[in-house]
Parts: C-alpha cells; structure tokens; sequence
C-alpha cells in the first residue's frame, strides 16, 4: 500500500504510519470536528474495488461499532474515501502485547492471570453478541497506559475473507502462528475457534515462544492440524500441571474438546494460577500507615461547595427494592458530609461541624449509560475465607496486613457520623421524580413505608445510579446492605463514588455468582481496575454488606465487614457517593431489598 501521509480521506487528516499487517495499514490521523487524533485502520485499494467486499464492510462495520466492552478498542466511525474503505478507532500509542512478548522469556503468572481474564473477557461478550474474532493474536492486543488489554480488528478477517482478491491470491484468514486447526482447513469456525487461538496466546506467554514454527506460513498451520503442542513444562519448568492442562484442553484439535467458551477458559485459568501465589503472609495484621490518617485528617479541613450541573434524565427503566434495611451508612471525616443509615440501623445524626455549609442544588444520576456485560461468571470452587482479589498496578504499596482485618481497623472507624436516613421520606433529596415514561421506557422512584423503591424495566444493557444530595467528597466509608429478592440473574449492585457526572464515577459491585470487580467510568470510558474475583464472603441468597473506604488515593474494600481487596487509584480525586444497579438481560426485571 502506498504512503498515504498528507492525505485527506473523508473527514480525517492521515498525520502518519503507524503499523501495517497483512489485511490492512493503521495510521495516526486528525479529526478537525472533534478536535481529536484518532487510529485509521485503512485496507488496500482493490477491496474497495470489490462490490462483494463493500456490502460486507458495511455491515460487518455496523455490527463492530455497537460492541461495548472495556477491554475491546470501540469504533467511532468508518468510510470510503478515494478508493480507500477505512475503519475510525481511538488512538492508543502505548503498544501491544506483541511488544511484551519481543524478549521471548516467559511473563510473570500474575501478569498473565490478568491479561487473559481480560482477553477471554472481552472474546465472551462478542461471543454472546453472536461475533467471532477470527485473528486472535499479541499484535492484536493494544495495550493502554494503565496496562489494560484492547482487543482490536474484530471482523477484519471476515471482511476480507470472502473478497474475489482474496480467494483468487490464495489467501488464509488469520495469522499461521495462531490459527485453528480448523481455519487452516477452510471450515467453518466457532468461538472454539478464537478459544484456540487465545490457548496459543497463553501458550507463547507461559513459555516464551509459541507452540509451531517453520519456515513456510503453510507448514505452520499444518503443524496445527496435525502435530501435538510441545508440552509447556518442557520449555518453562515452572509451569505448573493445572496451568499445563488448561493450555492443552484449550489448544485441543477438535473444536468440542476445547473450553465450552471464553468465560470457562479464564475461570480454569484463574484457578490454575490462584491470586494467593500473589499474597505475602502479613508481619503485622490489622495495621494502618499512619499517613493514611493523616491524610485523611488534611481532608477533612477541604471545603467542596460547588456541584457541576446535572442531567436528570433516567435510563431505560426492572422493579429494584432498596430499603427495608437496606442500609447505607457514610461515615466521613471531610465538612459537612451525610452519614445515610437505612431501617436497618439506629444510627443518630451527628454535626461535623459549625460552620454552616451551602446549599447543594439537588442531584439525581438515573442517566442513561452504556455499559458492557459483567465480566466472564464463573462459580469457581471457593475458599472457606475470602481472599484478596485483583492484581494492583506496578509499584502500588498493597497493605497485605489488612488481609485478615475489618472497617473497624481504619482511620474511618474514628471518623463522625452526620446524617441518618430511614427512607421514611426523600429529606435527603434521592431521586425527586414518582413517575417517568420515555423513549426508553417507564420508571419509577418511590419511598413506602420506609423503603426507597427503584422500579426499572430495560431494554438493552444499562446501568442506573443515584445519589443523594451532597458536596463533592474526597474521603470517606460507605455501607450498602442488599439483598436480590427475584428476577434475573445477569444483574449486579454497589457502590458508586467520587462521581461528577453521569458518566464518570467508580464503582464496586457483587453479583449473583459470588463475584466481585472493581470499574471506573471516566467521560463513558469503562476500565475495570480490579478484574472480577469471586469471594466466599459474598453470601448467595441474602443480604450482604459492602464497604468502600476511600482515604486519599486507596481504596479498600469489604464484604460483610471482611476486607477483600484494595488498590491505590488517582485519577477521580472527589464527588459524590450514591447506589448502583446494572442490568445485562433486556426486558427481564429484578428486584433487590
């Protein structure tokens, strides 16, 4: 493919290569109208020239621009230009897992553990969106600043696949070093297919090297389909039986003796590679850094007045209870924060203080956001304890002499109590809407004996968070009892903090399953920072507690009063601290107390 540097191809300014593959060239390119630099993904002149290819791109295009996950790299927008069909992605520069692997030595588990829940991830909901990657491999795993995976070029190989060009030069759709043994043969493929694919991945990062190799593209894929892996163990001693097995089973020949799906992958993996080979006993148990408190003392003494203006209004509306001891309980030590304590608690009010505070105008987030489905569930086998879950990132201080301790052990257990709230009616102004009906469906935010009653049919995936009205906070614990009483399954609850907007928050949610995971929303771009962990202090079938305790930039998490987990994270520094649902099952309801 020529240079296409200085070229304008529809709305965008092509700057500058950025890589080229078999398929395609990616270049770096500016988009006047938002201001913004973005990734061209741009394929050869003779597809375009293709009427079997146009049709396909168009739709494939279409198809690819509605997958919303956070480990996938979404398309913002795609075209035709001077012969040329192109494909509009954000611009991450940061590298690619291609780029990790270049000293051929094995990865640490740990690292490994991560990448591919979030790989398997992110292949499990295109997967249930009825997609197929086809060309699974490291140079198609963008890697962000955070040192999340992005899987990129869903569909190209199908695009491409079926063109005249293609069939006439010969061509093999995916790349020979991670190809099934299927798609070598031409038949048709599965998602046991990108499983396979992905087992080769994991493979190349256990050992170092991937499983085939030749001198011609052709004999490696007939090595696929014919010649067993090497053993893992053979060329890295350290693999262990239960991480040997899961390569094997997920790199087997016959597509039915592979993993069922992505999310049975990675739950084999994360029971293959347990986060306790991760934990260091603690010298010390129940201890806090006493900067820690500190901080959280110089906290106290900000002022936070000003609220950015909100929109109201609601998503796509499952019948949620909360209340009825539905308990959320904020203790703070920052000026004139709530303390929000439902039936369940006898908890008085208490001033934080004498100054008086302004008055905050009243805030309700019910807005409308598109979420991915929750990470891969599984029901792996369970500890009798939790344990800490996630995998914190570089040079992060993690206090493992929390592991064994509770809320109580924080600076936050000292901290005053302001406001209770037992649902008897809205003083603390949730929601003010009864009733709303809309394009995207009816609502309902009601307070009956006290219990706040949130009633929300969806009709695609979403999330619906509220909070009270308050100052933007900074330091903090929060409590939220809950408990789903029906409905369906593919949906979660929690906590939303530091929010200060509709789409830009953290959240802390359990699910159904025994499973909890960690997400931040900065401007409509979802990160998970801790990847989803099951838990035995989750309890199936009841009211479980959750405690986010946020002093400076750490973040520690409870469940039922027993710690789990912890990260340190900077990028949201204050706001406001309210309740979550997300529903994954279009038109099905739920209901929680």
């Amino acid at each position: 493919m020529e240079d296409l540097t200085g070229k304008q191809l529809g709305r965008y300014q092509v700057i500058s290569p950025v890589g080229e593959g078999g398929m395609a060239a990616v270049y770096k390119a500016y988009q006047p109208g938002m201001d913004r630099y973005v990734a061209l993904k741009i394929l050869p002149q003779q597809y375009a020239r293709d009427a079997e290819f146009t049709g396909r791109f168009e739709q494939e295009a279409k198809v690819i621009a509605k997958l919303q996950h956070p480990h996938i790299l979404p398309v913002h927008d795609y075209g035709e230009a001077d012969d040329y069909t192109y494909i509009v992605m954000p611009l991450v520069e940061t590298g690619t897992l291609a780029d990790l692997l270049l000293g051929e030595k094995p990865m640490p588990l740990q690292r490994i553990r991560i990448i591919i829940s979030q790989l398997g991830d992110a292949l499990d909901y295109a997967h249930s969106q009825g997609l197929i990657h086809r060309d699974v491999k490291p140079s198609n795993v963008l890697i962000d600043k955070r040192g999340n995976c992005l899987l990129t070029d869903f569909g190209i190989a199908k695009m491409v696949g079926g063109t005249k060009h293609f069939t006439q030069t010969g061509g093999i759709v995916g790349t020979p070093h991670y190809m099934s043994p299927e798609q070598g043969g031409g038949d048709p493929l599965t998602r046991q297919s990108d499983i396979y694919s992905l087992g080769v991945l994991l493979y190349e990062m256990v050992t170092g090297r991937v499983p085939f190799d030749a001198e011609t593209p052709m004999a490696v894929v007939i090595k696929h389909m014919t010649d067993p892996p090497p053993p893992p163990s053979k060329l890295n001693p350290d693999t262990s039986p239960a991480l040997e097995s899961v390569i094997l089973k997920a790199m087997a020949k016959r597509p039915e003796d592979r993993y069922e799906s992505a999310a049975a992958m990675v739950r084999a993996v994360r029971l293959a590679i347990p986060e306790s080979e991760f934990i260091r006993e603690p010298s010390q148990v129940g201890t806090v850094p006493t900067e820690d408190l500190a901080r959280a003392e110089a906290a106290a003494r900000e002022s936070a007045t000003d609220r950015p203006s909100q929109s109201t209004t609601a998503r796509r509306v499952a019948p949620w209870l909360l209340g009825a001891g539905a308990l959320v309980v904020l203790g703070t030590c920052a000026v004139g924060i709530f303390v929000i304590a439902g039936l369940a608690s006898r908890a008085s009010s208490a001033a934080a203080t004498e100054q008086a505070l302004p008055t905050a105008p009243a805030l309700i987030t019910t807005a409308p956001l598109a979420i991915a489905p929750p990470p891969a569930t599984a029901s792996p086998q369970l500890s009798s304890s939790p344990t800490p879950g996630g995998d914190p990132p570089a040079g992060s201080r993690i206090m493992t002499a929390l592991r064994e301790s509770s809320p109580a052990d924080l600076p936050s257990a000292r901290w005053p109590q302001t406001i209770a709230d037992n649902f008897d009616s809205n003083v603390n102004q949730w929601n003010p809407f009864s009733e709303l009906a809309d394009e995207f469906g009816s609502r309902s935010f009601t307070f009956r004996n006290g219990k706040y009653y949130w009633e929300v049919m969806p009709a695609d995936n979403l999330s619906v968070h509220d909070t009270p009205e308050m100052n933007p906070i900074s330091d903090f614990s929060v409590s939220v009892d809950a408990q789903q009483l029906r409905g369906s399954q593919e949906a979660d609850f929690g906590i939303v903090f530091r929010e200060t907007a509709a789409d830009t928050f953290y959240n802390f949610n359990i699910d159904s399953r025994q499973n909890y995971w960690f997400r931040m929303n900065n401007g409509g771009e979802w990160t998970t920072l801790i990847e989803l962990t099951p838990s035995a202090a989750i309890r199936p079938n009841a009211f479980n507690r959750l405690t986010v305790t946020a002093i400076d930039g750490r973040f520690y998490f409870f469940i039922n009063d027993q710690y789990v987990d912890q990260i340190e994270e900077n990028t949201l520094r204050r706001g406001r601290i309210g309740m979550v649902v997300n529903l994954y099952e279009p038109g099905v309801p739920a209901e929680w107390e």
